[in-house]
């Protein structure tokens, strides 16, 4: 069936939209490890730049080189499902109320990770993911080996190494409330006279390790994140859930 490649970037397109996939579908090389020793580069499918502690890429097409036909379809940005929980409460004078929302299943690149994982990058702010980068000493490690090499089997092409889960579930709010007794406040003329404390995003809890699993629109000359074409990369995505307070009065005459 027909295809188009979408949301363009330095390791070229993250996205393909092809017939039979979900929309957004990640399509690029899938990560296999990382090479832990020159005889496991040398037994492996031919591979451009292989050395250890850098990716080793999975041979798709078992044609035992890695080649553009390699690339694959590894991740969407399409939760399973989504879901929301208001829940309210009264004791005597004081209320309570909180909404709830959650989203499962749906995975995001952070692209954020092609600046702060890797040494071939440009100069900037770095991730505390590369003083655990991999080394002969460090072979558990899951960030490629810290180089200042910029290669087609680190951050030259596009890969699975960006894709996270990003469920999550947010409060989105929480209320609490106190209402002063009618026939104290009737005397002033006052029907109802209620005072409130509210919080809004007092939690998110996820897995993904950027800003905001949420992500939203952007006006980057990279591309939306929540583009038609191409969702669910986060290219820096501005975050929608920092805390905030706000105490408030309900007052009827």
């Amino acid at each position: 069936g027909g295809f188009f490649d979408a949301s363009n970037s330095r390791l070229g397109f993250l996205v393909r939209n092809a017939n039979g996939h979900p929309v957004g579908s990640f399509f690029g090389y899938e990560v296999d490890g990382l090479f832990q020793s020159a005889a496991e580069v040398a037994a492996a499918p031919a591979q451009t730049d292989a050395a250890p502690g850098r990716f080793r890429y999975k041979d798709i097409n078992g044609d035992g080189e890695i080649t553009p036909d390699d690339r694959t379809f590894f991740g969407d940005p399409n939760p399973d499902f989504t879901y929301g929980l208001n829940l309210s409460a009264n004791f005597k004078q004081f209320d309570i109320s909180t909404i709830l929302y959650g989203s499962q299943g749906n995975k995001a690149i952070n692209y954020v990770r092609y600046w702060t994982d890797f040494m071939g990058t440009f100069i900037g702010g770095k991730s505390r993911a590369l003083m655990n980068a991999w080394s002969p000493s460090n072979p558990g490690a899951t960030t490629p080996i810290a180089e200042t090499a910029n290669t087609f089997s680190t951050t030259g092409v596009f890969n699975s190494y960006y894709m996270e889960d990003a469920s999550f579930l947010k409060m989105r709010s929480l209320q609490i409330g106190y209402t002063l007794p009618t026939a104290a406040m009737s005397r002033f003329g006052v029907k109802r006279l209620r005072v409130y404390a509210q919080g809004a995003n007092l939690f998110t809890i996820t897995k993904y390790s950027g800003l905001d699993p949420e992500l939203t629109p952007s006006s980057g000359n990279l591309g939306g994140g929540q583009q038609s074409a191409a969702f669910g990369i986060d290219y820096g995505n501005y975050p929608n859930n920092q805390k905030s307070f706000l105490l408030g009065v309900n007052l009827s005459f």
